[in-house]
């Protein structure tokens, strides 16, 4: 658990957390977007109203909700470009941290945008799309155990699904979570990014990536659906808005910090007072 323990220490530990402030408050945009377009009380409702019978492939992705495709879409591309701008930010933030230990935010949050857009968008896209296509895989199989005539061997079946669906989806997630620092760091091109951090990533370090991926966005998903007991539409989101957030300032300062960890370079973001109190 090395890398989650070095991923602590940088956000909470060196500066006294000052970085995960000032990370956590570039983060809450997206964090608002993905509360709006992935609310946990939707788990609630869908599995309090579970029937079997019900073949229809849309309600299967939206988990039995009402809400218009559409709305979904435009909602869904809106968290998107917030997320790219958030990334976009507190990549070019800790980047230049851990390359020359300056830890600051530009005033002119586009300039700070503007230096780590490329590697960015290319992150946010295909993330996307490892999300997306869980998804339909997940309502493929929902759909699919919607022909059991059980209505409790269904639902099983479906929470097992969800569960394994958020862990294949960390998986892909923990076997590229080099693919941002290598495109940053040595300006490769994202197919060759990808496929450097896919390398560097597999075997048993794969795992251990996995473990530290899946288990803090598992907790989200644990906290965000103990709250949708309460009812509140309006706790729920803000709750689940400060969860997102912070899980984006994970696994973003974990890719980063991993990416020295695994290569074993030295940084160049710790303080005076950290070696003073490692030595003293």
């Amino acid at each position: 658990m090395i890398y989650f323990k070095k991923t602590l220490e940088y956000l909470f530990k060196l500066e006294k957390g000052k970085r995960f402030l000032f990370l956590f408050l570039i983060a809450l945009p997206a964090g608002f977007g993905a509360a709006i377009t992935a609310p946990h009380h939707v788990y609630k409702q869908w599995i309090e109203t579970f029937e079997v019978g019900n073949l229809d492939f849309l309600s299967a992705l939206m988990f039995g909700g009402t809400a218009s495709p559409l709305r979904v879409v435009i909602a869904g591309a809106i968290t998107i470009v917030l997320l790219l701008f958030s990334i976009s930010v507190m990549a070019s933030v800790i980047s230049r941290n851990l390359r020359v230990g300056v830890f600051s935010v530009n005033r002119r949050l586009l300039r700070e945008f503007n230096e780590a857009f490329l590697p960015s968008s290319c992150a946010v896209i295909t993330a996307s799309l490892v999300v997306i296509v869980g998804k339909l895989l997940l309502g493929a199989m929902l759909v699919l155990f919607q022909t059991f005539t059980s209505v409790l061997i269904s639902k099983i079946m479906s929470l097992i699904a969800l569960v394994l669906n958020v862990a294949l989806v960390c998986y892909f997630i923990a076997l590229g979570i080099l693919y941002l620092p290598y495109m940053t760091f040595n300006g490769l091109r994202p197919r060759v990014a990808l496929a450097e951090a896919v390398n560097r990533t597999g075997g048993r370090l794969t795992l251990r990536m996995f473990m530290v991926v899946f288990l803090p966005m598992l907790l989200n998903y644990i906290v965000g659906g103990l709250l949708s007991l309460a009812d509140n539409l309006i706790v729920s989101l803000v709750v689940e808005t400060v969860m997102y957030a912070i899980s984006l300032v994970y696994l973003v300062a974990l890719s980063f910090v991993s990416y020295y960890e695994v290569n074993e370079l030295p940084r160049e973001d710790y303080t005076r007072e950290y070696f003073f109190n490692q030595y003293k």
